[in-house]
């Protein structure tokens, strides 16, 4: 850590689990916060599952199964708002990058959606 930044990376993650480097960072958010805003970068992602995005980090990306254990984790947490960038459909003839972001973005209101059915 350095002037109060920690970035986690793709080997990080591979070592820690997914789980743990999620909850590290947003406990470390929330310790002056009462609720968070969460702004989720699909680029990310391994290259291979994303086409329809501007920054991609190409090999060294996660997989989209660990950014659905991040979304899970959010979800536990006082979430006021949440977005998902760099989605860029018109780049995505194949329209995955755009469901994939969808998919993300429902599973982690699925208990707001869903929590009187």
């Amino acid at each position: 850590m350095r002037n109060g930044i920690h970035v986690s990376t793709a080997r990080d993650i591979d070592e820690q689990g997914m789980e743990h480097v999620c909850r590290r960072a947003v406990d470390k958010g929330m310790e002056r916060a009462d609720t968070l805003y969460a702004s989720i970068d699909i680029d990310i992602l391994n290259r291979t599952f994303d086409p329809g995005t501007g920054q991609a980090v190409g090999i060294s990306g996660i997989l989209p199964v660990q950014l659905m254990e991040a979304t899970r984790v959010l979800r536990e947490y006082p979430v006021g708002a949440i977005d998902m960038v760099e989605v860029a459909p018109c780049w995505d003839p194949t329209g995955r990058t755009a469901s994939m972001a969808a998919s993300f973005l429902i599973e982690f209101l699925h208990n707001r959606l869903f929590e009187d059915v």
